[in-house]
């Protein structure tokens, strides 16, 4: 599954339906992590949308991605939801209530296309 958007301040959030706690700050890479969220830096709005897309292992291409994170994220809801700053649900899936997450992206700083594997 995927969605197209001009996120707000540049930035989507991947996490807990319910209990996603949101980094405070994103630092100098693309993604900022808490156990249970990952905020990931996207397309600037201005210059247009970000591809953002959802996909268990195996499935959907990777080439010409580099791995910008890998770890496991608490999802007690046993939803993980793709989303905005503001918290507007752009993508869901059903999980466990733990799940590998790897989040690949085609420019270190900016990317246009963001591909989350979940496991």
């Amino acid at each position: 599954m995927s969605v197209a958007v001009s996120p707000m301040n540049s930035v989507v959030l991947v996490g807990d339906r319910e209990s996603g706690e949101v980094p405070e700050a994103m630092g100098f890479g693309v993604v900022a992590a808490t156990g249970s969220c990952l905020a990931v830096g996207a397309r600037a709005a201005v210059d247009g949308e970000t591809t953002v897309r959802v996909a268990g292992r195996g499935e959907g291409e990777l080439g010409g991605l580099s791995r910008a994170w890998a770890g496991v994220l608490a999802t007690p809801s046993g939803v993980l939801v793709v989303s905005d700053v503001v918290g507007t649900e752009l993508l869901a899936l059903s999980v466990e209530p733990v799940v590998s997450v790897e989040v690949w992206v085609n420019d270190p700083r900016e990317p246009d296309l963001i591909h989350v594997v979940v496991r």
